[in-house]
């Protein structure tokens, strides 16, 4: 049962970020407090807004793919997993793909 709690959470996770992504993708999202990649840079230029932001949903896309796929990759090989190391597995395809999104949009960042 916890199992499927966590592989139902990852799922959502990974579309929620696609569906988050999309505004920013479609450059529908102003320059605002509230949401986006929001820095002094990005809030201070409405151009590096755009395309930092646009870039920002092209990686968060991804990241929530990434997470879809191996959620489901996890479900298809849960039964042979301990479960100690289905929560490690779970934990590792929540964060890793954010955090890889995140390293890539500072560095896009730097080069605007």
């Amino acid at each position: 049962m916890e199992n499927l709690l966590l592989l139902s959470l990852s799922m959502l996770m990974g579309l929620l970020f696609i569906g988050l992504a999309i505004p920013h993708i479609k450059e529908k999202i102003p320059p605002n407090k509230w949401c986006g990649f929001r820095t002094k840079k990005t809030l201070s230029n409405e151009e590096i807004w755009y395309k930092a932001n646009k870039y920002m949903g092209r990686e968060l896309f991804k990241a929530g793919l990434v997470m879809i796929v191996m959620t489901i990759l996890l479900f298809i090989f849960k039964n042979r997993l301990p479960i100690d190391v289905g929560r490690i597995v779970f934990f590792m395809i929540i964060t890793v793909p954010v955090i890889i999104a995140f390293i890539k949009c500072m560095f896009y960042l730097k080069k605007l």
